[in-house]
Parts: structure tokens; C-alpha cells; sequence
């Protein structure tokens, strides 16, 4: 019986650093999507006149931008679907 609790345990563990590994490399993929994105930023601002030093202000600020808008849009698809379901339509 021991010896069967003790075989589940280790499963457990190795699927829990399954499942961490997971997320490493998921985050790391993220780090590397990103550093990829600024980096194609970066080119483009300065060929378009940026300079590099301003490079990394004004990819926050893009970024930001990004994230209001996909908020925005959220919110508009949020109050849309509860004006159609107060309304009893679909």
C-alpha cells in the first residue's frame, strides 16, 4: 500500500513539473515574441525618423494603446451582449 501511494506521488510530481516546465517555456516563448515585436518597433521607428533612445517609450506607449482599444472593444462586446440579453434577443 505504501509502495502504491508513493508510485502516485511521484506521478504527481512529475506531472506537476510537467506542468511547470510548460509554463516556462510558454513564458519564455512570450519574452521572445516580445523582444522580437519591439525589435521589428524599433527598426520601423527609426527608419520613419525615431531614434533608438526614443525607440523604447514609444513601443510603451503603442503597447498601451493596443491594450485601451482591446479593452474598449471588449467592453463595447460586453455591454452589446447585455443590451441583446435584457432584451430577451440573441
Amino acid at each position: 500500500m505504501n509502495a502504491r501511494r508513493t508510485d502516485q506521488a511521484d506521478l504527481g510530481s512529475a506531472a506537476e513539473y510537467l506542468r511547470l516546465r510548460r509554463e516556462e517555456l510558454d513564458a519564455e516563448k512570450q519574452r521572445q515574441r516580445e523582444q522580437e515585436d519591439f525589435e521589428l518597433f524599433e527598426r520601423e521607428f527609426v527608419a520613419a525618423g525615431g531614434t533608438e533612445a526614443t525607440a523604447k517609450e514609444a513601443y510603451r506607449r503603442h503597447r498601451n494603446e493596443e491594450a485601451e482599444e482591446a479593452c474598449e472593444r471588449l467592453d463595447r462586446a460586453q455591454n452589446g451582449h447585455t443590451r441583446m440579453s435584457s432584451n430577451g434577443r440573441w
